[in-house]
């Protein structure tokens, strides 16, 4: 998974129920924006840090909601898609496997051009 999908997964799915909220019209609303800053290295994915914060809060309050090492926000997502994923496919329909090719077909590459293309 990439990392930017990784993060707003993090701070949307699983630093959600940690966001602050202030009173509202209807309601409470939740407080200003969710951000994820990195730190670390890609090249070592233990050093990796995702940290969750709040900014633009209303009442000028900017505050850290969470601090998750990449390795345990990919645990997360792997509990998250296991879970999801049947019912959201069960939603899908069934497979539509019509119109297939029934073996694969070689990739061929075509050098004639500049570049390196695929059919």
């Amino acid at each position: 998974m990439p990392l930017p999908h990784l993060a707003a997964w993090t701070a949307h799915t699983a630093c959600q129920p940690l966001r602050p909220t202030h009173p509202g019209s209807r309601g409470r609303k939740p407080c200003g924006v969710l951000r994820v800053s990195l730190t670390g290295s890609q090249k070592t994915p233990r050093s990796c840090l995702l940290t969750v914060s709040v900014d633009f809060c209303p009442s000028g309050e900017h505050r850290v909601l969470a601090r998750v090492p990449y390795r345990e926000a990919v645990g997360w997502f792997g509990v998250w898609l296991a879970e999801t994923a049947p019912a959201v496919a069960a939603a899908a329909g069934p497979d539509r496997l019509d119109g297939l090719p029934a073996e694969p077909r070689p990739v061929i590459a075509d050098t004639s051009g500049d570049d390196l293309a695929m059919f």
